[in-house]
């Protein structure tokens, strides 16, 4: 049968992920390439059986397969120290002063009050540091380098996953923002579609990110996958514990300009929120639309793009150092 199949590849991808957790990634490899191959085994008899959800199973199988590809690459670059540690003195970042990016930078204006505008605070001030550099923080104490969000080989968790969130919004934003704020109607037609959306991303990406909880279900329940909910219920924990992994990225800049974009293409709504504050009991649900979608970009998109300015400030740190303390030998 083409659940038992799919059983064995489930509890063989199981080991994969511990053994990729583990860092055993040749183990890791071999399982991984067994799952795929019996859900291959799953797809050849699926014409028999109609338990398992074909679309389902190619899914997996690319995911699994996609995971073997990274990690060969991986391997690939542990097998070649010699060219990494050549490259030391003049691949490795130096140990650098941004004087000059500094001197033209502002710091931010304090936090608002209001919690609603936090988002776009918050958004405008990852907007700086992404795209010129940047300082976090009111007093200056914290600045952000342009550079730090563009290393190269830098690893990132889920990274697929941001880039189609952020790219699905970018186009819906933008659309919408032609609407005129001044027809109620159209406004709230779009807003709770743009909810809609923004709900699915967010329990989308919350499979993935432990620190992203999921949107508030409004009556119904998800249907399984399969028609054994438990497989369903498997590979979905497989999967989210897959994609925790972080990649690593040999060129994040796609990456970073989509969210730039994204803090751009987000802006209007704040003046949205400005126009129906002094009428939010005329206009309740367009009201509480809009901060639905403040609580999504502080919640969501913020929440990852600071998860990902800490690992790569940590990054940044690293290489800075040892560039230091090479260059003082």
């Amino acid at each position: 049968m083409a659940a038992t199949a799919v059983e064995d590849a489930i509890r063989i991808a199981q080991d994969a992920v511990k053994a990729d957790e583990s860092g055993d990634f040749d183990t890791a490899i071999a399982l991984y390439t067994k799952a795929v191959d019996l859900i291959k085994k799953g797809l050849q008899i699926q014409s028999e059986d109609e338990s398992v959800d074909n679309t389902v199973l190619h899914r997996y199988a690319k995911l699994y397969s996609d995971r073997i590809a990274v990690l060969a690459e991986h391997g690939r670059g542990r097998a070649q120290p010699s060219s990494s540690a050549g490259a030391g003195a003049s691949g490795a970042s130096a140990f650098s002063f941004d004087d000059e990016e500094i001197a033209q930078a502002q710091p931010p204006p304090a936090a608002p009050a209001d919690e609603w505008r936090r988002a776009f605070w918050l958004m405008r001030i990852l907007r700086n540091s992404m795209s010129r550099g940047g300082f976090l923080s009111p007093d200056a104490r914290v600045y952000v380098p342009k550079r730090v969000w563009l290393q190269k080989g830098a690893r990132f968790t889920a990274l697929q996953a941001k880039l189609d969130c952020a790219e699905c919004l970018v186009n819906e934003l933008r659309r919408i923002c032609a609407v005129d704020v001044n027809q109620p109607k159209l406004v709230q037609k779009e807003l709770v579609s743009l909810c809609e959306t923004m709900d699915a991303l967010q329990n989308s990406v919350s499979r993935l990110l432990p620190f992203i909880a999921d949107a508030e279900k409004k009556g119904g329940s998800d249907k399984g996958m399969f028609g054994m909910k438990g497989l369903a219920k498997s590979l979905e924990k497989t999967a989210a514990r897959l994609g925790t992994m972080p990649a690593k990225c040999s060129d994040p800049h796609e990456y970073i300009q989509t969210l730039v974009d994204l803090f751009d293409a987000a802006a209007f709504l704040e003046g949205w929120l400005e126009h129906y504050a002094p009428i939010a009991l005329e206009h309740a649900t367009i009201h509480q639309q809009l901060h639905r979608a403040a609580k999504f970009f502080y919640d969501v998109v913020c929440a990852f793009a600071v998860h990902d300015l800490n690992g790569l400030l940590a990054r940044h740190m690293r290489k800075a150092s040892r560039g230091f303390v090479e260059g003082s030998e």
